[in-house]
């Protein structure tokens, strides 16, 4: 089965991503630093995934306990990261940044 996420300003034939969602990631079990969590999902998407984790990369997430799915993994960094921190699912794949830019088309994830 097919996961979209819906974009709810977009246009009736744009409102599913075309990115999936449910992709299984492999090799991303126990505890993994930021960067290197971010890396594997990056090397595994088959979209765009861009991230800048400033002075964060070095931090130790554990991760057994979250789903091996992409929307888990960004929940799970962003969560981690915390408050000034936002994940955003686009059209054209996945962002994490510290700010409070305003994604219109996107849906926001937030710690």
């Amino acid at each position: 089965m097919r996961s979209g996420v819906s974009f709810p300003h977009a246009a009736s034939s744009e409102k599913i991503a075309s990115i999936r969602l449910d992709i299984p990631i492999s090799g991303v079990d126990g505890e993994l630093s930021l960067l290197a969590l971010s890396v594997k999902l990056k090397s595994q998407l088959p979209y765009v995934f861009r991230f800048d984790l400033e002075d964060r990369g070095s931090d130790i997430i554990d991760v057994s306990s979250v789903d091996k799915t992409p929307m888990a993994m960004l929940t799970a960094i962003v969560r981690h990261l915390g408050p000034g921190w936002r994940g955003a699912v686009l059209s054209f794949g996945m962002v994490i940044y510290r700010n409070q830019k305003n994604y219109p088309y996107a849906t926001l994830v937030e710690p």
